[in-house]
């Protein structure tokens, strides 16, 4: 198993919106939209959280 690191930003764009949750690869990603909701008047929090990521156990074969 590999650890890995995503982010998950809850936000809301107005009061009036329910929370919505996102959940993105990099943190640069995850900021730059978390930015631009805040930018429009929305509120976030952004979150690290770790995965566990299951190896893909593929067969190689040098006779193809």
């Amino acid at each position: 198993m590999i650890k890995t690191i995503a982010y998950m930003v809850i936000y809301r764009r107005s009061k009036m919106e329910p929370k919505v949750e996102e959940t993105f690869v990099t943190a640069e990603a995850a900021y730059h939209f978390a930015l631009d909701i805040e930018t429009n008047g929305g509120v976030t929090i952004v979150t690290p959280i770790e995965r566990f990521v299951t190896e893909n156990k593929v067969k190689l074969n040098f006779e193809d």
